[in-house]
């Protein structure tokens, strides 16, 4: 990481690639018992990727779900409308998890698609461009 951060927000970045791994662990242990659950765990993990990478490129907290959409679309127009598409559907399963309205190989597809965008965003932050 380069000297343009300060070491709190470095601590914070860390912490959300810490958050992340954490979450992206219980999902795991979760996706084949209770998918559903395992799929909140997922799109908590999907987020603080986001976070993270929105520190290091902006210098800026996200926090609201309405900032990480629009981080979301502005990262795709760099690395293209897979990420968004990717991410629409890791937010449906965020709302499947409050209103259960999905199951079946719905519910499969998207949890394959998240953790396609999960993998991504973790390679982005591992990327010198976000160093």
């Amino acid at each position: 990481m380069t000297a343009k951060y300060s070491q709190e927000t470095i601590s914070e970045i860390e912490n959300y690639i810490q958050r992340a791994s954490h979450l992206h662990t219980n999902f795991v242990k979760l996706r084949e018992r209770e998918p559903i659950k395992a799929a909140e765990y997922l799109w908590g993990a999907i987020n603080s990727l986001y976070e993270a990478l929105s520190l290091r490129e902006r210098d800026e907290k996200l926090g609201e779900h309405s900032k990480v959409r629009i981080f979301a679309k502005e990262l795709s127009l760099r690395e293209g409308k897979e990420f968004f598409d990717l991410f629409k559907d890791a937010e449906t399963l965020h709302a499947i998890f409050f209103h259960g309205f999905l199951s079946g190989p719905g519910l499969w597809d998207r949890l394959e698609s998240a953790e396609k965008l999960y993998d991504k965003l973790h390679t982005l932050l591992a990327t010198p461009k976000f160093v």
